[in-house]
């Protein structure tokens, strides 16, 4: 059969035919860096670019003066104006400024931010949306909230310059060790980290710590792999990625995304074979099982979920990003008046006001505006506006002496009704009190990690929630034993 071909025609026999390299993070070539680069210093980047088997590329911006950078884009967009013969110079990439000072590299500290979305904006607008990468340190405070507007913004998001844990462990992490070590049937084996790995101190003698590129090697030697990341942006690449190879457990917790997240990772836990159990910890979790329970033997009620006393990580880290604060608590109370309601069959209508308070331990400045620092805190909007809010302020000491856990807890109630005509009520209540959110969450996790362990033996595969996962598999007894001892 003959082709028809236009234009010019390449002999490869005997050679190999690869697609071009795409280059993601550079910041120069041919004795041009990119930060002082004119429109024409691109072009001989990027003529060196294709000679070399590279397509296209970003030009990589490292943290620099708002004037500097500006300066950058303005010479990216005289570029993208001339004519060129290089390798496609993509658009940009901003390395910073939202970078983790321990980890800076080469970044000038002084120039380095938290937080400042109004900044990205004035960049991306003066890109003319040419802005699609950059790096960041999530552990940053303030930084985690900037993502989705980053994404709203066409700007993908990487992590660098970073000490967070991704894979292993944080809080969370350290808690699953805790975890299996009180375990019998169970044995950690590996913790995996972006970190380089001899960073990583952990307490398990006989485990192995292991950067993260390796984990996709080790898939004959392991079971289950808990995945200790956060909701906001790991789990939802990391599940539905490494449920493609393993056995999986998470504690994604964004309660309005769980039917996406399940069908992301329903999609390639089944194609390969695999169980993913999602949303496994106290509220989505334990809390969740409870409302199931209560619904199903009173299906003529109402329910009631009161949180805390806890502390609120989040809305901690919305007060230290205020000017003049230097640490914050903020703790979650419940209203003991409409809890009792509730208790009291009294099924009462409650607003967000009259469910819960919000009580707040800051550490200010010496020359802060205390006044300003609690104004500011009780008019946040989306985290203290329609709240009762208390402001205490204290010493650093009473901070690291009487706020430095990190408890939890709460309960659900069920109110419901009994009878040909509903004369009978009931109250069913579930309720935990936590010293440590994070060890109670990664206990559930493990419990879990069991059932997917032997649901993936039987011949099961796909996602799963703790609604799908018979009791009896969460156990280390066996079934005669747990009928014996506790039914």
């Amino acid at each position: 059969m003959g082709v028809s071909v236009d234009g010019t025609v390449f002999d490869a026999k005997g050679l190999k035919v690869v697609p071009g390299f795409i280059d993601t993070h550079s910041h120069g070539a041919v004795g041009v860096d990119v930060n002082g680069a004119t429109a024409e210093d691109l072009e001989k980047i990027s003529c060196f670019m294709a000679s070399k088997g590279t397509t296209s590329w970003l030009c990589s911006v490292l943290t620099d003066t708002q004037e500097q950078t500006e300066w950058c884009i303005e010479q990216f967009k005289a570029h993208k104006a001339m004519e060129q013969n290089g390798a496609e110079l993509a658009g940009i990439h901003l390395e910073g400024p939202f970078l983790a000072k321990e980890y800076k590299g080469a970044m000038p500290e002084h120039l380095l931010k938290k937080n400042d979305i109004p900044l990205v904006k004035r960049y991306q607008e003066l890109a003319e949306g040419n802005i699609r990468y950059i790096t960041i340190s999530p552990e940053l405070e303030g930084v985690q909230d900037m993502i989705p507007t980053l994404k709203e913004l066409g700007i993908v998001v990487g992590i660098g310059h970073s000490g967070a844990t991704i894979l292993g462990y944080g809080n969370l992490g350290r808690g699953v060790e805790c975890a299996i070590k009180n375990t019998s049937d169970m044995k950690l084996s590996y913790v995996f980290t972006r970190r380089a790995p001899e960073t990583v101190k952990i307490l398990t003698e006989s485990a192995t710590v292991c950067h993260i590129d390796e984990l996709i090697n080790k898939q004959n030697e392991i079971d289950v792999l808990i995945i200790c990341g956060g909701s906001a942006t790991d789990l939802p690449v990391q599940t539905p990625e490494y449920v493609k190879y393993f056995n999986v457990i998470d504690s994604f917790d964004t309660h309005a995304k769980i039917p996406e997240h399940f069908e992301n990772v329903n999609k390639n836990a089944a194609e390969n074979g695999k169980i993913g159990i999602i949303s496994v910890g106290w509220d989505p979790g334990m809390f969740s099982l409870n409302r199931l329970y209560a619904n199903a033997v009173l299906p003529s009620g109402q329910d009631y979920t009161f949180w805390g006393k806890g502390v609120s990580q989040g809305h901690s880290d919305a007060i230290r990003r205020i000017d003049g604060v230097i640490d914050a608590r903020q703790y979650t109370v419940p209203v003991e008046s409409a809890v009792n309601a509730v208790r009291n069959g009294e099924n009462p209508t409650l607003t967000t006001r009259q469910k819960h308070t919000r009580v707040c331990f800051v550490v200010a400045d010496d020359n802060a505006d205390k006044a300003l620092i609690e104004k500011q805190i009780k008019e946040m909007p989306n985290y203290f506006t329609d709240y009762d809010t208390t402001v205490h302020f204290i010493t650093m000491e009473e901070m690291k002496r009487e706020h430095s856990a990190l408890p939890h807890g709460g309960t659900v109630i069920r109110s419901g009704k009994t009878g040909w005509n509903n004369e009978n009520t009931h109250i069913i209540e579930y309720s935990l009190k936590l010293d440590s959110n994070p060890e109670f969450t990664s206990s559930v996790l493990v419990a879990y990690a069991r059932a997917a362990y032997r649901l993936n033996k039987q011949g099961e595969s796909g996602c799963k929630t703790v609604f799908d996962i018979p009791p009896v598999l969460l156990s280390e007894k066996s079934a005669e034993e747990l009928r014996k001892n506790l039914l």
